[in-house]
């Protein structure tokens, strides 16, 4: 039977370190063309000056710069916390512009089984280029993009998408867990996503849902390495961390450190 009901407000976890101008700019626009019920949770990553309170927002105060994954991960918190039945959250960059029917189209995107929603982006100074559209590879960290030829209009199923603008539902952070804090800046997305995936989600992309995007500005004065997050992704997902934590545990006699060593006739049965 057809229900009128209020759909129930989504947490908005906006991080900022500085960038001041910007944030208040990505604040502004999620006032001005936000229709669905939202609650915005302002992380300042340990800015100066700190941001002020305000009725715009829910203030989280970080004693000082946690980076990335642990500043989403204390929003992330924070929302649990103050406004415990929400069904889906959301985490978006602060060098962001959001447009008219994004969270609504994300909130009330029909698909079941995705635990993890991305979205469209558009370079903020340049509307007509898509930077975002879902994935296209597993491990570089490059993004489905071009000239806006309605190219990225399909829904699509995706390894991952990025979390600069992403609706996570709640049975599926209540599955998955937090952002793994080893990754501080980079891929604590792409992992989440695949344990997304070894959950039983979906990772899906709605291009009916869109934003500008400034694209790395966050980053854009620093001097952040990626290879050190990008190796414990490998190690997690393409050997260390699956032989050390998983394999050894199962097949190695712990006090002799020793392999256990297979028969050959069922080695070659199996791969035959």
């Amino acid at each position: 039977m057809p229900t009128n009901a209020t759909p129930s407000p989504v947490p908005i976890v906006v991080l900022a370190f500085n960038k001041h101008d910007e944030t208040r700019r990505c604040i502004d626009s999620i006032h001005q063309n936000t229709a669905h019920p939202f609650h915005i949770i302002l992380v300042d990553n340990g800015s100066t000056p700190a941001y002020p309170e305000s009725e715009g927002y829910r203030l989280v105060r970080l004693p000082e710069n946690l980076f990335y994954t642990r500043g989403v991960n204390a929003g992330i918190r924070d929302a649990l916390r103050h406004f415990p039945d929400f069904s889906s959250i959301v985490l978006l960059n602060n060098d962001t512009v959001v447009t008219p029917g994004w969270l609504s189209n994300l909130a009330g995107s029909h698909h079941p089984e995705a635990g993890v929603i991305g979205n469209k982006h558009f370079l903020l100074n340049n509307p007509n280029e898509v930077i975002h559209a879902g994935t296209a590879d597993l491990i570089g960290g490059t993004h489905k993009g071009g000239p806006d030829a309605h190219l990225f209009n399909e829904v699509t199923e995706e390894i991952w998408v990025t979390f600069a603008c992403v609706l996570i539902k709640r049975r599926c952070l209540e599955a998955v867990g937090l952002l793994d804090e080893r990754m501080q800046h980079y891929y604590s997305d792409n992992d989440f996503c695949l344990r997304t995936w070894l959950a039983g989600f979906k990772v899906v992309f709605e291009p009916d849902s869109s934003i500008l995007h400034s694209h790395n500005l966050s980053y854009g004065e620093t001097s952040i390495s990626v290879e050190p997050d990008q190796q414990v992704y490998i190690d997690k997902w393409l050997g260390k961390d699956l032989i050390e934590k998983i394999f050894n545990r199962i097949f190695l006699d712990a006090p002799k450190r020793q392999l256990v060593v297979l028969q050959r006739d069922i080695v070659s049965k199996a791969t035959a």
